[in-house]
């Protein structure tokens, strides 16, 4: 796919969103799992947990929105073989580092 250019736009936002959802998945992993806190072996996640995953949860959401409604989309001719461009060099971790 090294003939599909990806507008760095693009490239950008999907690095953005990738380290927010590694960040989502980092504070996860640090809360009680639900089957320990039901059994009475783990104190339920509080409050300031809760709020930082909803937070990491949003932003998440909000960027997989402006990765859908990004403009540089427009300059693009082939979205199918941009978007698996995209997904291939994000998942290889080449290219820039977006705004995280």
């Amino acid at each position: 796919m090294a003939d599909v250019e990806i507008p760095d736009g693009l490239l950008q936002a999907r690095h953005a969103f990738l380290a927010a959802q590694e960040r989502l998945s980092a504070v996860s992993r640090t809360l009680p799992a639900h089957a320990t806190v039901a059994a009475g072996e783990a104190e339920p996640a509080s409050e300031e947990q809760q709020q930082e995953w909803m937070r990491l949860q949003a932003e998440c959401r909000r960027l997989a929105v402006a990765i859908q409604e990004h403009p540089d989309w427009e300059q693009v001719e082939d979205r199918k073989a941009v978007r698996k461009a995209l997904d291939a060099v994000t998942a290889s971790g080449d290219g820039p580092q977006g705004a995280a």
